[in-house]
């Protein structure tokens, strides 16, 4: 059993994936979607989404959008997109800038 996850920025779909869990960044906090969860649409601030599958984990840092879940679908909407192991320094400082 497993939720999809895609990315999208204003160049190009930036991610897709799956997993049996899917946590990330909201507008107040962040939130957890597992298989059939509830729809729902909300702002987001910049932050990390992990997809978590059977045998890893993948952390993706996103800037500022929206996000969107329904039918097992976990969609965001965002100004950027890039994988944690690329960021250069500090995660925390990164994301800062991002929210600024």
């Amino acid at each position: 059993m497993s939720i999809n996850l895609r990315i999208v920025t204003p160049a190009a779909i930036a991610f897709e994936g799956s997993g049996q869990l899917i946590t990330g960044p909201g507008f107040y906090g962040e939130f957890g979607v597992l298989k059939d969860h509830a729809r729902f649409l909300t702002l987001n601030r910049a932050g990390v989404i992990t997809v978590e599958q059977a045998a890893k984990k993948v952390q993706i840092v996103v800037g500022k959008g929206f996000a969107e879940v329904a039918d097992n679908l976990v969609t965001y909407l965002v100004d950027s997109c890039v994988p944690v192991e690329e960021i250069e320094g500090s995660l925390d400082e990164y994301l800062q800038k991002l929210n600024a």
